[in-house]
């Protein structure tokens, strides 16, 4: 299920009516333009713990009761790279850095 999908179930689930005007690709965008004051943004809870705090924002806790998972894509039947496998050993240590310190992260095998 797609996150625009996702998010107007939860709209829907509180009796609200979601009308997007934009949607952005990168939380730092998203952040821009709510410090602008031209709407709220929907960001996952990772670009908020490691994205500089700003007294201009307010943040309010979504809980979908869907888990969101999110996935490290390669390309099929290519070999992968030093820098590509050095980089997925690294986010994996990251993640579980995080998973230690902060509920609703896991680390979970595919």
């Amino acid at each position: 299920m797609r996150w625009t999908s996702q998010i107007t179930i939860l709209f829907a689930e509180q009796d609200r009516l979601l009308r997007p005007a934009a949607e952005v690709t990168q939380s730092s965008v998203a952040r821009a333009l709510v410090e602008a004051q031209a709407g709220i943004a929907l960001l996952d809870r990772l670009s908020i713990l490691y994205s500089p705090t700003s007294h201009a924002l307010k943040f309010v806790p979504l809980r979908p009761e869907e888990r969101i998972v999110g996935r490290l894509v390669l390309a099929a039947g290519a070999q992968p790279t030093a820098a590509s496998r050095e980089f997925c050993i690294e986010l994996r240590h990251l993640v579980e850095e995080i998973a230690e310190t902060v509920s609703g992260f896991a680390l979970v095998s595919a």
